[in-house]
């Protein structure tokens, strides 16, 4: 058998030296820029960042977000376009701007981890800050954004009981169709109101030097139904008889040109 070769003083302690650092180099990601080694799984802030692929959510990069690496990976559809949606900032009600957004990503047909990547693009102040405080990686779904109405439900938006109804009072000067409208525009503000409830409000909020209330005091109706009824009737009567006196003014001016005296 043939002797070995010993290659240590061809090659010198250099080349022992180098070989023994490449099986102690850790396996990561090299810095293009720097050559700087880093640990598998880490990416250094210089480190020029590849672009995604199309059709896919930019990298966060991040460990602290709070969406799933599964949603935060979601492929967006073909061409497409955020649809326009009022950014909430906690001023309004949270219940109504999850509605808002969740009908207009519906028609666009996308899936529950797009809707997950485009809802956190509409919040804005303390509710951005909110969301960014949840958990590492705790959201795995679009329901689980419930946390979102829950931590904001004191701003929500207050509904008005019936007894408001009795602060809406015809003005002085304020004609009956007028105020009819404020009514019926603060009625859509009770949730589950009595009808009964609703036409004792209405009689007791018409100024009583009015003919209407005259006239609904004299012989009421019975009924909110059949006291919209006469109101409508009232306005309508009302306009015609205003019309038709300014037409008969209009005329006396016409005649009165005609046949001097």
């Amino acid at each position: 058998m043939e002797d070995s070769i010993n290659l240590s003083p061809i090659l010198g302690d250099e080349s022992r030296g180098r070989h023994h650092l490449d099986e102690r180099r850790p396996q990561g990601k090299i810095h293009h820029k720097t050559r700087e080694v880093l640990p598998q799984g880490q990416t250094s802030s210089k480190t020029i960042s590849e672009p995604h692929p199309q059709g896919s959510s930019p990298p966060r990069g991040d460990s602290g977000y709070p969406l799933s690496e599964a949603i935060e990976r979601a492929k967006l559809p073909p061409n497409f376009k955020m649809p326009q949606c009022d950014p909430y900032d906690e001023s309004g009600d949270p219940g109504e701007h999850i509605y808002q957004f969740q009908t207009n990503m519906l028609l666009l047909h996308v899936s529950d981890a797009v809707m997950c990547l485009a809802f956190s693009t509409t919040l804005r102040k303390a509710t951005h800050a909110w969301f960014k405080s949840l958990q590492p990686r705790s959201i795995h779904s679009f329901t689980q954004l419930d946390l979102f109405q829950k931590h904001f439900v004191s701003s929500r938006a207050k509904r008005k009981n019936s007894a408001s109804l009795f602060n809406i009072v015809q003005e002085k000067n304020e004609s009956l169709s007028h105020y009819l409208g404020r009514f019926n525009a603060a009625t859509l503000e009770i949730d589950n109101l009595d009808e009964s409830v609703k036409y004792t409000a209405f009689m007791r909020g018409l100024r009583p030097t009015s003919k209407f209330a005259f006239t609904v005091n004299k012989s009421p109706p019975g009924s909110m139904s059949a006291m919209l009824d006469k109101a409508n009737k009232y306005i309508q009567a009302k306009e015609y008889l205003e019309t038709h006196k300014g037409h008969q003014n209009d005329n006396g001016k016409e005649q009165g040109k005609k046949c001097p005296r």
